[in-house]
């Protein structure tokens, strides 16, 4: 829903705006625990998990942190991943925000997606994604494809944050699936949209899978 002061935001926002700090980032600030919460299509929680900051060296146009993730429902194993910032530019491990599966993954290396701190509505974000994940299931190895595509920045929102009301981009994306095991390959493909507020992270994030919401994840800070 877009709210009766949008055409004003959206004015500031198409010209150049203050540089945003990088400490201002939640994934920056050292000790803090930020409890995702997930919700199927029918609103029923469908996992919660904690995420723990470790953070590094953090200053106005630098940050990096290592962010550790255990679930509060399930015996997954705790996944580590990490965070940079640069100019104001946020980065995350792509890995530790996709569409939730049942079964364990893991990554030989980061996948990193920049956000701008920056970005205007209407602009083409960065979405050279493609890699794999290697995992398990029923005892038997599966590999796990992963191509995100088509990564725009679709609107200008005000949602509610821990810290009140915030405007946000809704930055919209595609993400194609394909699990491998025992050489069948199953597809799947996600319509991924999340809510971003610079000078914060992303706040809220949902997955569509046929033009209908399989899930939607939200954040809040427990201290």
């Amino acid at each position: 829903m877009l709210f009766p002061l949008l055409a004003a935001a959206l004015s500031a926002a198409a010209g150049p705006g203050a540089p945003v700090d990088c400490a201002g980032y939640y994934y920056f600030a050292n000790g803090r625990r930020i409890e995702t919460v997930t919700l199927d299509a029918g609103g029923s929680v469908k996992n919660r998990k904690l995420m723990t900051v470790q953070a590094g060296q953090v200053t106005p146009r630098s940050a990096t942190a290592l962010l550790t993730t255990r679930s509060l429902d399930t015996r997954e194993p705790v996944t580590t991943s990490e965070a940079r910032c640069e100019n104001g530019d946020l980065l995350l491990d792509l890995t530790g925000s996709l569409p939730s599966q049942k079964e364990a993954l893991s990554s030989r290396r980061p996948v990193l997606l920049r956000y701008p701190g920056g970005m205007r509505v209407g602009d083409a974000l960065e979405s050279r994604v493609d890699f794999d994940l290697d995992g398990e299931t029923r005892g038997r190895a599966m590999k796990v494809r992963f191509n995100l595509s088509d990564r725009r920045v679709r609107a200008f929102e005000t949602i509610d944050t821990p810290q009140g009301r915030k405007q946000a981009f809704v930055i919209r994306s595609t993400l194609n699936v394909s699990f491998r095991v025992i050489g069948i390959a199953i597809p799947m493909r996600y319509e991924l949209v999340e809510f971003f507020v610079p000078g914060l992270g992303v706040m809220r994030t949902e997955a569509e899978e046929k033009g209908r919401t399989v899930e939607r994840s939200t954040v809040r800070f427990l201290n």
